[in-house]
């Protein structure tokens, strides 16, 4: 009956959470971080710049269409591409930072299993009782669940706080980069996509500069450069403040970790362990 009660309890686990891990081979594969093609890429920004450029992130598409743009159109592009370099080693800088937050989160959490294993084995070696296989066997499962769920709102955090930087940083550079090219100003907007940026939480301050700089593109032809490099720099000042945003959402999250999947499976195994021993 036991083991019965063990099968509902994780199915209806299942139903709660599975909405969050569905796509969890593509998050796994995510936490691979890629410190190779990073190199790579910045080897590729310092040399000549032939071929495609080393996939890392938006950065490798960006950085091919300014290329392209240059052979095609003539397009300066040397003092962006040293900009959007300075841009990614800042990006590698944070993103180890926040990958640090996951490897410490899982590591703490494999710390504080192993501990509550050693202290129950080491209490059936003092009491000398024997093993209650389905007690054991629910705290196997429910320390499982709780790394796929540690994942999963890890994923969600993580995506939550940065989701929208791609989009700009990738609508400003383009737009920035399409500005030397004697385009019409529609199609300059269109091309660069500067105006389908998010408008939404902490992005809304710098959602309405960039529809004052474009509405301002559009009335008067002409901005000048400095408007772009501002906002770049408001956002780079944004990604720092999101940051930390980040690491408090990482403690909350890891004290809900241990407060739902190791205090109380800790606690149940041990109660589990004294009431038998009493029978």
């Amino acid at each position: 009956m036991n083991t019965l009660y063990i099968i509902i309890f994780f199915l209806v686990w299942w139903l709660i959470i599975r909405n969050y891990i569905a796509d969890l081979s593509a998050l796994l594969s995510e936490f691979h971080f890629k410190r190779d093609q990073f190199g790579e890429l910045i080897n590729f920004l310092s040399g000549d710049m032939q071929g495609e450029a080393p996939i890392y992130k938006f950065y490798s598409s960006l950085i091919d269409q300014l290329i392209s743009a240059r052979n095609r159109y003539g397009t300066p592009v040397s003092d962006l591409l040293r900009e959007i370099k300075k841009n990614i080693i800042l990006d590698h800088k944070i993103t180890r930072k926040i990958n640090s937050q996951l490897n410490s989160l899982i590591t703490q959490y494999i710390a504080l299993c192993i501990f509550t294993w050693g202290y129950l084995w080491q209490i059936h070696q003092m009491l000398e009782i024997k093993y209650d296989h389905s007690n054991f066997t629910f705290l196997a499962l429910w320390q499982g669940v709780g790394v796929l769920t540690a994942l999963a709102l890890y994923h969600f955090l993580k995506t939550k706080t940065f989701r929208h930087f791609q989009a700009y940083f990738h609508a400003l550079y383009m737009f920035k980069s399409l500005m030397s090219i004697s385009w019409p100003i529609a199609k300059v907007i269109s091309k660069s996509e500067i105006n389908t940026v998010p408008n939404s939480g902490a992005f809304k301050h710098t959602y309405l500069r960039v529809q004052k700089m474009t509405h301002k593109l559009k009335t008067e032809g002409q901005i000048k450069l400095e408007d772009i490099d501002l906002i770049s720099q408001e956002l780079q000042d944004l990604y720092e403040v999101k940051l930390d945003d980040f690491y408090r959402g990482m403690l909350s999250l890891k004290f809900m970790i241990l407060a739902i999947f190791v205090i109380p499976g800790f606690m149940l195994s041990t109660f589990s362990i004294i009431g038998g021993s009493l029978l």
